[in-house]
């Protein structure tokens, strides 16, 4: 099976672990797209879990304010760990 690449830009990258060695010489020329389709080797879905993307949140904060030095490391994920719990117990 061969992919033919259209003309313009589409921003299309396969979303299947399959169809990435089909994509193997558009990555000769391309080979910043490659570490895109790579990283479906390690993407999940989201779980189905109501209040899921305020815990992810609440780590993503964790992680600026420490990187940024509001925080140390164990204050800000100890501090995301307690907001994280609170809103999946909601």
């Amino acid at each position: 099976m061969a992919i033919r690449m259209l003309k313009f830009q589409v921003s299309y990258l396969p979303v299947t672990e399959a169809a990435l060695p089909l994509m193997k010489s558009y990555y000769t020329s391309h080979p910043y797209q490659k570490i895109a389709a790579n990283s479906l080797m390690s993407a999940r879905e989201m779980p189905p879990v109501p209040n899921f993307d305020e815990a992810v949140g609440a780590l993503a904060n964790a992680i600026s304010e420490a990187t940024i030095g509001h925080q140390s490391v164990g204050t800000a994920l100890a501090n995301a760990q307690t907001t994280a719990v609170k809103d999946l117990a909601h």
